[in-house]
């Protein structure tokens, strides 16, 4: 087993995760491990942790429900709702960190 597989490995162990991004980690370490059924079903549970009506709110307030929902998108391939998510998080947060990175490494 290679030191990267190490790691991801230890990203996805059992133990409590309740935060979003941190859910977002163990996604992105299912994939890189080929379990893609299991990266699938822990995407699903992001996605009902955002509001539904999150859209239908003032975008200042919902910063990370725009960015969260843009690494979602980007995880499951669809690169122009994750650039448009993320674009939103621009317009209220022009210099977010996060955000600026993750438009550079959408493709």
């Amino acid at each position: 087993i290679t030191e990267a597989n190490k790691c991801w490995q230890e990203i996805i162990k059992e133990r409590p995760v309740t935060l979003s991004f941190g859910k977002y980690a163990q996604v992105i370490a299912l994939q890189k491990l080929g379990k893609t059924d299991e990266a699938k079903q822990t995407l699903e549970e992001i996605e009902k942790s955002i509001p539904a009506d999150y859209k239908d709110k003032p975008k200042k307030d919902m910063v990370n429900n725009y960015f969260l929902a843009g690494l979602i998108a980007r995880a499951r391939g669809e690169t122009d709702k994750a650039k448009e998510m993320f674009q939103v998080v621009l317009e209220i947060i022009p210099n977010h960190q996060e955000t600026v990175f993750e438009m550079f490494i959408t493709k």
